[in-house]
């Protein structure tokens, strides 16, 4: 990783609110290949090789985007962390297409020599296919000098979460071999602008793709955070109070589920930073009334009073 891209990621976890979405796939392995302290030292040379299709040949061409799409992201996350450098795909000695399995388990399988022979360490051999709207993925992971098949596992999944299954696959292969969880399933809120001085509430992946828009305020909505189960998303929009006749920074709560977002607080002044209390039966929040003072309460989620925790005269 390039001293850009680590700061890049750096900034993210530090300015944008996060969450580690939970893994509809993932299966818990506590057995390490790679010690992670010797990572930042030796990094691993992988091989990954291109993803098979394995349907029907005349369908190839059409799920070429997916391939594409599934090696791209596999090849990414794989790169970004600090366990591994890939191999150059053009000093591979053998044919990349053989069989995800190696000969003579697979009549048409690989073999451990060629792969040795290039000081490659793991190999990872992939193969998709679709049926319908759903997909699947075959994944394994070879130990090159044991000549053993360290991670093996299919996953089954609707064609529109190809990104998660992707992910997915990347980090039951971190845990496994390092016995360390990854963040490849990690979701960032951001705020966001969308022309004519207007911001918006946005949710991406943690490489900046699958954005989805939250909010449409056609306002300025900033300062998002995340509620401890990933379900709410906080945050502050500059609305127009006709009875102030002015714009006001109120707080919400965007509900993932229904996709609505509630006002938590809409005290005159700023409304702001919420931390969500661990038990999700409300948030601890900042209100800045318009007299110059600042100061934490706490705000139940079932329309109970606001309860004041600080009463000082500086602003927080």
């Amino acid at each position: 990783m390039n001293k850009t891209t680590r700061a890049f990621i750096v900034f993210l976890f530090l300015f944008c609110g996060i969450m580690e979405s939970p893994s509809a796939y993932a299966q818990e392995n506590k057995n390490a290949y790679i010690n992670v302290g010797q990572a930042a030292v030796k990094k691993s040379l992988a091989a990954v090789t291109t993803i098979q299709f394995m349907g029907t040949p005349s369908l190839a061409k059409a799920y070429l985007k997916h391939q594409k799409d599934l090696q791209d992201i596999i090849e990414k996350d794989f790169t970004v962390v600090s366990y591994f450098t890939l191999q150059d795909p053009s000093s591979f000695l053998e044919d990349a297409t053989k069989g995800l399995r190696p000969y003579p388990v697979d009549s048409n399988g690989f073999d451990y020599k060629p792969w040795a022979s290039t000081n490659t360490e793991f190999l990872i051999k992939t193969g998709f296919n679709v049926i319908g709207d759903k997909m699947t993925l075959d994944a394994y992971v070879y130990d090159i000098a044991r000549k053993e098949l360290l991670f093996g596992r299919s996953y089954n999944a609707p064609l529109k979460d190809l990104r998660s299954v992707g992910h997915t696959f990347c980090n039951d292969v971190i845990e496994k071999i390092s016995g360390k969880k990854a963040f490849f399933l990690t979701k960032f809120v951001v705020s966001r602008s969308t022309g004519k001085g207007s911001s918006e509430i946005f949710m991406m992946d943690w490489d900046g793709a699958n954005q989805k828009q939250i909010t449409s305020s056609q306002s300025i909505a900033v300062s998002p955070a995340w509620s401890p189960n990933g379900q709410l998303i906080s945050y502050s929009l500059f609305n127009y109070h006709q009875r102030l006749k002015a714009r006001n920074a109120d707080l919400y709560v965007y509900d993932l589920k229904t996709q609505k977002g509630t006002i938590l607080s809409a005290v005159k002044g700023l409304n702001t930073t919420a931390s969500f209390l661990p038990n999700m039966s409300g948030a601890v929040i900042r209100i800045s009334p318009s007299n110059g003072t600042s100061d934490l309460y706490k705000v139940s989620f079932s329309g109970g009073k606001k309860q004041q925790i600080t009463n000082g005269p500086r602003l927080l």
